[in-house]
């Protein structure tokens, strides 16, 4: 008997009569595999040898199965706090961490697949202007209109954006002494409406310190608390 299910993802359907002949005229048939990667592409080719113990054998070079084709990896891009990072590589994943009174926000064009993410601290640069000028990604009212700027730059229409907000927590301020996170959201929401935009979807407020991540392929945005994920 002939078994075929020795390696799953061989495809074996158009080598299977050379296969059952040589088997009949030598019952002691070996098999050597090796899986060729194409170069500088993704997949490559099986090449199977087929040997009968004598000075006689068959090579035969077969592609490889679609399901041997593996995506590449994404590339994650940290945004750091008081930062800002936008790309129109769909193959990147922007990420950032420790959201606890700060806000993330990520603007996205689903069509040309271009995306950004600000993590910004406090709700208004006049408190220290020259900050304001030096980092200018610390607050909402400097930090969001370059945030807009670079995704557009990149081609993302305004008409399109998705707008999506996350944090804004009362962290290490349960008693409200400097209610930073709620003022942060006051903030960004007034800038928001002031513009004609609306947010698309928020998970805001809270005790909790938030990861935000954001898949620049799908537009598909995460959230994972200590002990909660969304």
């Amino acid at each position: 008997m002939i078994r075929y299910g020795l390696l799953a993802n061989v495809p074996w359907e158009p080598v299977k009569p050379l296969i059952t002949y040589l088997f009949g005229i030598c019952p002691k048939i070996t098999a050597e595999f090796n899986f060729e990667r194409t170069k500088g592409r993704m997949g490559g080719q099986w090449h199977l040898r087929l040997s009968c113990g004598w000075n006689f054998y068959v090579q035969i070079f077969m592609p490889a199965s679609s399901r041997w084709v593996i995506a590449a990896p994404k590339k994650n891009l940290v945004v750091g706090v008081a930062d800002m990072v936008a790309s129109n590589d769909a193959g990147t994943e922007l990420v950032t961490y420790s959201l606890g009174s700060c806000l993330g926000v990520t603007v996205y064009d689903p069509v040309k697949k271009v995306g950004g993410m600000l993590h910004l601290m406090l709700p208004d640069s006049r408190i220290d202007p020259r900050k304001g000028v030096t980092s200018p990604f610390m607050f909402v009212d400097t930090g969001v209109p370059q945030l807009f700027k670079t995704v557009f730059n990149l081609g993302g229409e305004r008409f399109r954006v998705i707008i999506k907000v996350a944090g804004g927590a009362q962290f290490l301020d349960e008693q409200r002494t400097f209610n930073i996170g709620a003022r942060n959201n006051l903030a960004f929401d007034e800038m928001i409406s002031r513009n004609g935009l609306a947010v698309h979807a928020r998970d805001t407020g809270g005790y909790n310190s938030r990861t935000l991540r954001f898949d620049l392929a799908t537009g598909n945005v995460s959230i994972h608390s200590p002990g909660l994920s969304a």
